[in-house]
């Protein structure tokens, strides 16, 4: 079984333990070794957590300045698609045992929150996947969760997995565009952040409401091209269980309305951190958005009986997906 690690609002480091039935995986970390991984999970202000968006930290890799491209990829070893080439238009797989090695996801993500930009990221894999591989590690067939464990000393860095795999961040233009009937709703634009490297982010918060006939176009570089890829709207979610300010504990049991989208996913993020020990412990869940789960007995134990989050958080997620000759793009639409 590959090893899954859940895509946490945008990027999410070692000894992973998996367990099969609803997955998950225990990562520790400890000082001495290097942290790879990070959990952008929109936790409060005392999680120790690492947004790897930071913009602190960013710079836009301007049109005439290629090193910061060639900083995480190299376009001399590699072919560039200059024809925007879009087959899947039904939100479905054309071909689920095509083989892909360009994976793009850009993330729409307007909820209530005051720091709500959309972002994107583009990669090659080392090791080519099927797209239905590809499909299944955001839009799992069963409910899977992670379970991350580390010393809020040496927080986690920002590199983003794709199962068992490091990506290589490639250049798909130097921006893309969220677009409407009426005009353009938000631009992406290429920035290198410090620890992660190549992403795209818009530079101002999204509005709560995504118009509806939103589309995504990508200009394509290393990254194929797409054009008017649609971005499909996200029902409202109610959450009746746990109930409002209540703390998620290890025992918790989420209720909510279930969406029969088979592109839709309940994803669920929560967090604590010992005062006595500076150990912090996070949980990632995706499942499916059938409107009940609980924890099973191996995610329990890994939590452990005394767990009872500092925050948390629900969300629920709509992918699109389109696919060339050339490669791959989900378009993830989430509301809380």
């Amino acid at each position: 079984m590959k090893n899954r690690s859940v895509f946490l609002s945008t990027l999410l480091a070692l000894g992973l333990i998996a367990c099969d039935s609803e997955t998950v995986q225990v990562i520790s970390t400890d000082g001495s070794v290097p942290n790879t991984e990070a959990t952008d999970t929109g936790a409060t202000d005392n999680s120790s957590t690492t947004d790897s968006d930071s913009s602190d930290n960013t710079t836009t890799n301007g049109t005439d300045s290629t090193s910061s491209t060639d900083a995480t990829d190299s376009t001399n070893n590699t072919d560039t698609t200059d024809s925007t080439t879009t087959i899947a238009t039904d939100r479905m797989l054309s071909n689920p045992d095509r083989l892909h090695n360009l994976v793009g996801l850009v993330k729409v993500e307007a909820v209530n929150t005051d720091n709500d930009f959309s972002r994107g990221i583009f990669t090659r894999l080392d090791t080519a996947l099927t797209a239905q591989n590809i499909l299944e590690f955001f839009v799992p067939a069963s409910d899977f969760c992670e379970v991350t464990r580390y010393n809020a000393a040496f927080p986690q860095g920002n590199a983003f997995k794709i199962y068992d795999q490091e990506p290589t961040l490639i250049s798909a233009g130097e921006s893309i565009t969220l677009n409407t009937t009426t005009g353009n709703y938000a631009t992406l634009e290429r920035q290198i952040v410090e620890g992660t490297g190549l992403i795209y982010r818009s530079n101002t918060p999204l509005s709560e409401n995504i118009p509806a006939g939103l589309v995504l176009d990508v200009p394509g570089e290393v990254y194929p091209g797409f054009a008017s890829v649609p971005v499909s709207g996200v029902p409202a979610l109610q959450v009746t269980a746990p109930a409002a300010n209540t703390q998620v504990t290890d025992e918790s049991e989420f209720l909510w309305n279930a969406n029969s989208d088979p592109l839709s996913v309940f994803e669920i993020y929560a967090g604590y951190t010992s005062p006595e020990t500076n150990e912090v412990i996070e949980i990632g869940c995706t499942v499916i958005d059938d409107g009940q789960f609980t924890f099973d007995a191996a995610t329990r134990a890994a939590l452990g009986d005394d767990f009872t989050a500092d925050w948390s958080s629900v969300l629920r997620v709509v992918y699109d997906v389109a696919e060339s000759e050339d490669g791959i793009l989900f378009v993830a639409n989430s509301i809380n």
